[in-house]
């Protein structure tokens, strides 16, 4: 990362007065101040204080925090560096979470308990997705947000460090704060005085961080009670593993709770004396369970990923869509995100590679705290990447480039299977979900005449991957495969749709069904196969929708609408009996397609042709030009749509059809959408598109804290 645009190289609109002192340490003094106009925290360090350890450590606090980007991540926003002083520009806020359990805390209202925990736990995931450990994790390093609603922000990085694939790092002696510290970190000073050599010493682990924030959540949560009992007993009971108040709570609790099931008289003076204690229903007495898995032994801890896998699975609040932008090249320029089609994986094409963003164990898990892989596909010789595939089972990854080369990769070994320059312009591929290692290529709209290269990654008997082109005096609009060896051309200009089967071992294709969408020089704009009813659905310019099963001729369903640019099929979510294709033809809910216009009015056009009301307008004043993209969820039960200009995405909800989440945002390249879902006891939903920023974007579907 180039950090030179963080650092001041000019005077700067930084002011600040030392009689505004927010606090004072071992480091220097922080004092309220501006920059940029906005009110702001201004971290002093004298250069003069520090050996030249101290100005490494100095300088690797500042280069990791200045990697850090996230909603619970005290944000550093400037650096001013010079040879007497340091001055770290941060984010302005509230107070700490030791300021608001001693009642000294005037800021804005926190919000739930449960959310607050979360928070803290999300911020302190992010941390180690980015590979780092904090190792000072304690209630005055958890800042409070001056905004609403409230944030928590994990802060002080100075004894962060970097950590192994494995989750450990080196140690050379104790470093933290006493009290809130892991047992296997004071064992340590054991080692100390024992004069054990520094490269005799165990490693730490990630793991300590887990313990120190249970500490705090349940000092959170009893408003300053540490889990280990009083100051100078802690050191003593962290190592015995004796949590002597939390042991204490949780017979307190038990009791109580008998005691407002026998006598109801008692429940109000629990109400006023304990009432963290009677508030602990359901899903807080479970994440004071979760505490005590946090505060065992390291053999016996909890892992952080299950702490938040379990808060995010008990947290009843109501659910809304969120959107997170990653930096994926500091120099900007295109990315071409697509999200695994099994597995929490997205590979993001960039200019001179594909990165790799992954989660283990659960989906369920923030896009901004999912593990940036550190390994990544070098493209070679290829410059820049235009559009990029997953096959059906995500073991295979396609590419094409803007010198026009086609590249298939393994996943996850990341080995090339072939490469190939075309000599043409491609701008589609078209996984064959039926046989994982087909695939058409093509360039949409394209001169005449139009080409569909057609590609076999894994070939056999020594045949070739790329056995055949399709070549018609026709420009191609849409490719659609509806079988193993059959696939759909929609055309422009004139109207028609060819079903072409294709014969790999004699490398021929041939024509055996045609479809006549519509007369004259109108364009089939769009297409999409149901494979529960083995139909085709396509849309033209001119408003018409129809319906085609491949046993007929005459279109099945058909209607007009005010003009159509975009078509989507919606899955249908339920689960089937294999109930048969005739029996899937006459149920409404395998026939729901919206639709998009030229009217320029924003408006969908939901069409449902067994329904009783066929068709459902959808209209929002934020698409003032048509959508050009139109998404489902891969359950059906989200609708995205993005206008001409890519500026507005629009979320909508099957169910009513209403809206529920409008995202303003940069303009995006290209018309994909890419979905991630996940069934679980908390469904999950994560949505991105193309971008030309440098930022890879995920709208998703989450907790409202």
């Amino acid at each position: 990362m180039n950090f030179s645009r963080f650092f001041a190289t000019a005077p700067i609109p930084l002011t600040f007065e030392e009689k505004n002192e927010l606090g004072r340490g071992g480091y220097g003094a922080v004092y309220r101040g501006t920059f940029e106009g906005k009110e702001v925290a201004v971290k002093i360090t004298v250069k003069v204080h520090l050996d030249d350890k101290g100005k490494q450590e100095q300088k690797r606090e500042m280069e990791e925090h200045l990697r850090l980007e996230h909603v619970n991540v005290l944000k550093l926003l400037h650096v001013d560096d010079s040879p007497d002083k340091t001055c770290l520009v941060l984010e302005l806020c509230a107070g700490t979470l030791t300021d608001y359990c001693e009642g000294r805390y005037k800021g804005p209202e926190l919000p739930p308990d449960r959310a607050v925990l979360y928070q803290i736990a999300n911020g302190l995931r992010y941390i180690h997705s980015r590979n780092l450990v904090h190792r000072d994790v304690k209630p005055d390093n958890i800042l409070i947000s001056m905004t609403t609603p409230v944030q928590m922000k994990l802060s002080d990085f100075g004894l962060v460090k970097k950590i192994s694939p494995q989750g450990t790092y080196t140690q050379s002696g104790l470093k933290g704060t006493l009290i809130w510290m892991a047992p296997e970190i004071l064992e340590l000073l054991n080692h100390s005085r024992d004069s054990t050599p520094s490269n005799e010493i165990p490693h730490g682990s990630i793991q300590c961080d887990t313990f120190a924030a249970g500490c705090v959540f349940f000092y959170f949560l009893t408003r300053g009670t540490h889990p280990f009992g009083n100051s100078f007993k802690i050191p003593g009971n962290i190592v015995d593993n004796n949590p002597i108040e939390l042991n204490q709570h949780k017979k307190s609790q038990y009791f109580i709770c008998i005691c407002i099931t026998v006598f109801s008289t008692v429940g109000l003076w629990a109400a006023q004396h304990l009432s963290f204690i009677t508030d602990l229903k359901g899903d807080d007495r479970a994440i004071c369970e979760l505490i005590g898995k946090m505060v065992k032994p390291k053999e016996q801890r909890i892992a952080l990923l299950e702490v938040i896998i379990q808060m995010t699975t008990n947290l009843t609040a109501s659910r809304q869509f969120e959107r997170v932008a990653r930096i994926v090249r500091e120099e900007g320029g295109k990315c071409v995100p697509r999200f695994h089609p099994k597995e929490p994986v997205l590979a993001c094409g960039i200019q001179d590679g594909i990165l790799f963003f992954s989660v283990e164990n659960s989906s369920i898990i923030p896009f901004s705290n999912w593990n940036e892989d550190e390994n990544k596909i070098q493209i070679g010789h290829i410059e820049g990447i235009r559009t990029m595939e997953w096959n059906a089972d995500g073991k295979q990854l396609a590419a094409v480039s803007y010198v026009r080369d086609i590249t298939v990769w393994s996943y996850p070994s990341g080995e090339i299977l072939f490469q190939k320059n075309l000599n043409e312009w491609v701008n589609r591929i078209e996984w064959n979900p039926f046989r994982p290692n087909a695939f058409a290529a093509y360039l949409r709209l394209n001169m005449e005449p139009g080409k569909v290269f057609l590609f076999n990654s894994c070939p056999v008997d020594q045949r070739s991957f790329h056995f055949h082109t399709i070549e018609i005096w026709k420009r191609i609009t849409s490719v659609k495969w509806i079988s193993e060896n059959r696939v759909a051309l929609g055309f422009c200009n004139d109207g028609g749709i060819e079903i072409w089967e294709i014969d790999e071992s004699t490398k021929s294709a041939e024509i055996v069904q045609r479809f006549q969408h519509v007369d004259g020089e109108d364009w089939v704009k769009h297409m999409a196969w149901n494979e529960r009813t083995k139909c085709l659905a396509a849309c033209s310019d001119d408003g018409w929708i129809k319906i085609w099963s491949m046993d007929s001729d005459q279109p099945i369903h058909a209607t007009k609408v005010h003009g159509c640019y975009s078509l989507a099929w919606r899955p249908n979510g339920k689960p089937t009996d294999d109930e048969g294709v005739d029996a899937a033809r006459k149920s409404a809910d395998n026939f729901i397609l919206a639709t998009s216009g030229f009217a320029g009015d924003g408006k969908i056009v939901i069409w449902t042709p067994l329904a009783e009301e066929k068709t459902k307008i959808l209209f929002s004043s934020q698409n003032s030009d048509w959508a050009t993209s139109l998404s489902f969820s891969p359950d059906g039960r989200f609708l995205a749509s993005a206008d001409k200009n890519r500026k507005w995405i629009i979320l909508s909800a099957t169910e009513n059809w209403k809206c529920v989440d409008i995202d303003e945002g940069e303009r995006s390249v290209g018309r994909h959408f890419s979905w991630f879902y996940s069934s679980t006891d908390v469904p999950n939903y994560k949505l991105t598109f193309n971008s030309n920023d440098g930022k890879v974007t995920v709208i998703e579907y989450v907790d409202d804290q």
